[in-house]
Order: C-alpha cells, then structure tokens, then sequence
C-alpha cells in the first residue's frame, strides 16, 4: 500500500492540460488581418466585376463582330477607307500643328480646334447595313495608352480622327454597344498597328433612329393634310347657279310610260273639223 499511488491522483495527473488561450497581442492581430482581408475582398470585387463589363459582349455579338470583321468585302472597304483616312489625318496633323511627327506620334503647338480629320467614309456606310448600323467612332490614336504609352509629353493625345463603323445586328443593344470598342480594342490588336493600333479610348456614337422617326411622322400627316383638298376637288362637282342640269324633255325621255301633254288648240280644232264632216 504504501508504494502505490492514489488512483484519484494518478487519475488527476494523467488527464491532458488545457490549451493556454491566444494573448491579447495574437488576438488583435488576427483581428487586423481579417480586417485586412475583407477591405482587399471589398475593394477588388468591383474591379473584378467591371473588367468584365467593360471588355466582354455577348457571344451572339462576338460571332457577329468575327463574321463581319473576316468578310471578304468588309475587309477591301475597310483597307480602302484605312489608306483615305491616314492621309487625311496626316494633313490634318500638318496643318494644326507646328511641329509633327506622324509615325511616332508626337506633335507640338497644336491648336485642338483645328486637330480633327474626319474620316467619315461614304462607301463603308454603304456597306454597313448588310452587317447591322453605321455609327460614327471618335478616338485619339496618338493616346499615352497602349501601343503609345511610352512616348514623350507632347499635344499628340489632342489630335482626334472621326471614322466609320459597323456596329453588326446582334451588337446594336445598350449592354454590347458600351463594351463593343473595348472588345474590339483588345480582341483585333494584332490585326493593326500605328496610327491604326489604339482605340482604348475610343467612342461609339450611333443614332438612335428617333429623328428619323419623327421627321417621317411629320411627313405623312402633311401628306394627309395635302390629300384632303385633293379628293374634295376631285369628288364633288362645284355648284353652279342658274343653270338647268336636267330638262323636262330630258326627263320625260328618259321614262317612256310618261304622257305626252295635248296642246288645247290643236285639239280644239281637230274636234270642229270632225264636226264639220259629219254636218255636210
């Protein structure tokens, strides 16, 4: 008896001890981390819901945009108005700038007012309603984004170019309308280059289609209004005073059981020249 142990305490001294809790100090900075945590989440959450927005359309819209932008005569229109449209711009920089570089995209004392080439092209806003609408596209190609974010300080960024633009059917919706510029930017870059290469910050313009409506509405209620004297002139007869439009013998013709009237004198004579026979 006297070499054993108590079995409470051998039972107390085997049991586990209990884990010390966290100090303050490792409280406070899980804490801080979690905090941490959950801004980033926050903050880039946003971010990561835009980027989507802002780069991708509807993939009705990318088949419709890949079919028109790999069209055979899309493809020649487009080259003929790209070579217009880069001696024009050119000019355009020579003119409102005095000191210009057009390949590297540089230019200085510009006058902003002055530095817009409309490249608006005739014969691709023909063709575009075979694919959808033609719209009408504002960029600078000399931006410091993109292909040119690394040129030097200059008034290149002020020179704009008005171009033509297709926007296809299955494109012309508020949501593919808003990211079309910036798919387009992302999605053809390695088909352009120079002048041709950036449209980070480009703008879509298209019309809405309610002027024309509303001129068409205006025009067929003046037709209207100029149909009315029209027929009226045409189906009734205007009025006539003093003029007999249908005679008493014209009537009487025109009714065959009608009787004829007697004249009183003829009928008298004949009545005493039959008297006198039957006398003598």
């Amino acid at each position: 008896m006297g070499g054993r142990l108590p079995v409470q305490g051998l039972l107390q001294h085997d049991q586990p001890r209990p884990m010390s809790s966290p100090s303050r100090a490792a409280k406070g900075a899980l804490a801080l981390l979690a905090c941490a945590a959950a801004a980033t989440g926050a903050a880039a959450q946003p971010e990561l819901e835009a980027a989507p927005r802002r780069l991708s359309t509807s993939t009705t819209c990318r088949f419709a945009l890949d079919g028109m932008v790999t069209d055979v005569n899309w493809r020649r229109v487009h080259n003929a108005s790209s070579r217009w449209c880069r001696i024009r711009f050119e000019n355009q920089m020579a003119q409102c700038c005095s000191i210009s570089n057009f390949p590297q995209g540089t230019a200085d004392q510009c006058d902003e007012s002055k530095c817009v080439a409309d490249c608006q092209h005739t014969h691709m806003a023909a063709l575009c309603p075979s694919f959808g609408q033609a719209c009408l596209v504002r960029r600078n190609p000399f931006t410091r984004t993109g292909p040119f974010a690394d040129i030097r300080l200059s008034d290149g960024p002020l020179l704009q170019v008005l171009e033509t633009f297709c926007v296809p059917s299955d494109c012309n919706n508020g949501p593919d309308r808003d990211a079309l510029m910036q798919w387009y930017n992302v999605r053809y870059r390695a088909d352009r280059s120079g002048w041709q290469a950036n449209y980070d910050q480009a703008v879509l313009e298209c019309d809405s289609g309610i002027l024309v409506i509303i001129l068409a509405t205006i025009a067929c209620i003046a037709i209207l209004i100029l149909c009315v004297p029209v027929l009226w002139f045409i189906c009734v007869a205007p009025k006539e005073r003093g003029r007999t439009l249908v005679s008493q013998a014209e009537m009487n013709a025109d009714n065959s059981d009608a009787v004829e009237p007697l004249d009183a004198k003829s009928t008298r004579d004949q009545f005493m020249g039959t008297g006198q026979q039957t006398l003598y």
